[in-house]
């Protein structure tokens, strides 16, 4: 059993570590139809129900949509993604 052990460690001890991925999630406010639109969501990541309507901002400006009213969206939530840093 200690062979065993010591071969998995040592098979282990050889691969290379990678690092989890560290990208920062992407935040798109989706904008009303029309001649001035207004914003209608805050949506994240590749959300598929925004449409071509969805404009990528910052995640300040993503925190201060939700704060002015604007809603998020139902269906990836980016309010989970906005947690304080």
């Amino acid at each position: 059993m200690r062979r065993r052990i010591a071969e998995v460690e040592e098979r282990e001890a050889s691969q290379p570590v990678t690092a989890p991925p560290t990208a920062q999630q992407a935040f798109y406010l989706q904008m009303d139809i029309g001649a001035d639109p207004a914003p209608v969501a805050v949506h994240v990541g590749e959300c598929p129900v925004g449409g071509k309507r969805l404009h990528r901002i910052a995640r300040e400006e993503a925190v201060g949509a939700l704060a002015s009213g604007v809603e998020s969206c139902l269906m990836r939530l980016p309010a989970r993604e906005l947690r304080p840093e």
